[in-house]
């Protein structure tokens, strides 16, 4: 796929988008490219497409990105994945966490691919991406359910309440309803 087709394939259609998640797995599968360069185009697209606002395609993207997780070395993953701006991780891909096309396998692999990511960003030495995850957990709650909510966001929930700026507390304040709906007694 040319460079230009990636810059693209953010307005594609869906068809095009669902051939792109197979296609970029593929390549990957069968080493077609080094790892280098898959890292540099091809993940960062991924990436990029998580934050797209159709929740089908946002799946889509979201389940490539977790099948790319796990054949992708452990120091890539660090240096890329976790490099990721947390707006595009959050927004539309763990909207689809709650869409009637995203299964209890997607969630486990959310839990254990994604999770110790958004805890990195909650405590992330930029405010900004404090403030932006302060903005993301009700979401990121949603998709993965009550029990995993009360071990890994609250605590994370009471820090950024908690933190030394007032912008990210003030915008923790400004969510706490959404993700307060989401707990129990």
């Amino acid at each position: 796929m040319c460079r230009i087709g990636l810059e693209v394939l953010h307005v594609a259609q869906t068809e095009m988008q669902f051939a792109a998640c197979g296609a970029f797995l593929h390549i990957l599968k069968k080493d077609l490219v080094p790892l280098n360069n898959y890292s540099q185009t091809f993940l960062q697209t991924i990436l990029t497409s998580l934050d797209n606002r159709d929740p089908d395609i946002a799946s889509a993207w979201l389940d490539t990105l977790l099948d790319v997780i796990d054949l992708l070395p452990k120091d890539i993953i660090k240096k890329d994945v976790r490099q990721l701006k947390p707006t595009i991780l959050m927004s539309s891909s763990f909207s689809a966490l709650s869409s009637k096309g995203f299964n209890h396998r997607h969630i486990q692999r959310i839990k254990k691919d994604i999770l110790p990511i958004v805890q990195s960003l909650c405590q992330d030495v930029e405010y900004e991406v404090r403030g932006c995850m302060c903005r993301q957990l009700d979401a990121v709650a949603r998709g993965l359910g009550l029990e995993q909510t009360k071990c890994a966001i609250l605590p994370e929930l009471v820090e950024l309440t908690n933190d030394e700026e007032s912008y990210v507390r003030l915008t923790r304040f400004r969510n706490c309803g959404d993700i307060l709906s989401l707990l129990d007694d």
